[in-house]
């Protein structure tokens, strides 16, 4: 059974302390709150799935940087160059930077993806575990 249990008082924090109305009803709108636990599945863009859990296992011994993204998300995108600039300043360093895709269905993720050159480190997260 994939946990899917989140901290609810970050959750409702969230809510209460953002002042974006129009954000706040995009989130609602498009994303069902989950948050991947380690057994959740993860979809590849070459159509390949890993676990949480073995994303984890496959990079023991780094840090692992992931990034909560979705292409209708505004502030997601402008945020962008700034995480690719960190990536490109820590190259050096022992750290993974992971794009997690966050939305009900991947009609624009691989077109974004690509557009953003995010590769093999950009999976989609989906509500379906079984297959996309």
């Amino acid at each position: 059974m994939t946990d899917r249990s989140y901290n609810t008082a970050l959750i409702d924090s969230f809510y209460k302390d953002c002042s974006d109305l129009d954000f706040k009803t995009e989130i609602k709108k498009n994303v069902e709150v989950i948050l991947p636990g380690k057994e959740t599945i993860l979809f590849a863009k070459n159509s390949s799935k890993i676990t949480c859990d073995d994303l984890i296992k496959q990079n023991k011994g780094k840090v692992i940087y992931i990034d909560f993204w979705a292409s209708w998300c505004v502030p997601c995108l402008q945020q962008m160059p700034s995480s690719f600039k960190l990536h490109l300043d820590l190259e050096n360093f022992p750290i993974s930077f992971i794009y997690f895709y966050m939305d009900k269905s991947n009609s624009s993720w691989e077109t974004k993806a690509n557009a953003l050159k995010l590769n093999e480190n950009s999976f989609l997260v989906t509500n379906n575990f079984q297959s996309t």
